[in-house]
């Protein structure tokens, strides 16, 4: 796991947890991308984003929205996307 999101609906960062080293304005510009990507997809989507733009080659994000809330798993290769979104 390289980051944990919560993210209002509005686009408001509610809890953000890096486990890797990443600067303030990288922090800032990662969250913006990753709301943007959670956002734009609809509800019949899948909750797999593969987009290595955002934090590299070799990640995925694993979200799921709750009411006005989304959880947002950063994951490298190795993790199971579906044992984090049934985590979440």
């Amino acid at each position: 796991i390289k980051a944990i999101f919560l993210i209002n609906t509005s686009g408001k960062p509610r809890i953000v947890r890096f486990y890797t080293e990443v600067t303030q304005d990288q922090k800032q510009e990662i969250i913006s991308k990753v709301f943007r990507a959670c956002n734009k997809r609809g509800d019949q989507s899948c909750n797999f984003i593969d987009d290595c733009n955002i934090f590299g080659p070799d990640c995925k994000i694993v979200y799921r929205q709750y009411a006005t809330l989304y959880i947002v798993f950063v994951i490298d290769d190795a993790e199971n996307e579906l044992g984090i979104l049934d985590l979440i």
